[in-house]
């Protein structure tokens, strides 16, 4: 692992322990020593930030082919990181589709299950 590899993993592990404790500081329970189980949320929050990172990381390299690079300045990196918007953007409207096709066939049902067309 060179120098550069080491430096986004930890702005990366920062930023995510910063997203941590920010959720940690304004969760709506306390963190008392007997709710063990607010601790093991967090650290799962801080495992899900991290595998999000190095999987976002993984699809900007091999599916939009934009490997990771400060050598090619600024403006690569912008286009990089509005690829990965772009990218992201059209997956969730496609998830959201989906689920809005599922949802309207089942409200027209549940709007009225006792309706009977008379003509």
């Amino acid at each position: 692992m060179d120098k550069g590899h080491k430096e986004t993993i930890s702005i990366r592990f920062v930023s995510t322990a910063f997203m941590v404790l920010a959720i940690a500081i304004f969760k709506p329970f306390g963190l008392e020593m007997s709710q063990w189980q607010a601790y093991v949320h967090l650290l799962a929050l801080f495992a899900l930030g991290m595998s999000s990172c190095f999987l976002s990381e993984t699809i900007l390299k091999f599916i939009v082919r934009m490997p990771r690079s400060y050598d090619r300045g600024v403006n690569y990196i912008i286009s990089r990181n509005l690829a990965m918007e772009l990218e992201e953007t059209r997956l969730l409207n496609e998830e959201l589709k989906k689920m809005q096709e599922g949802s309207d066939s089942a409200r027209v049902v549940v709007a009225n299950p006792h309706r009977h067309d008379e003509d």
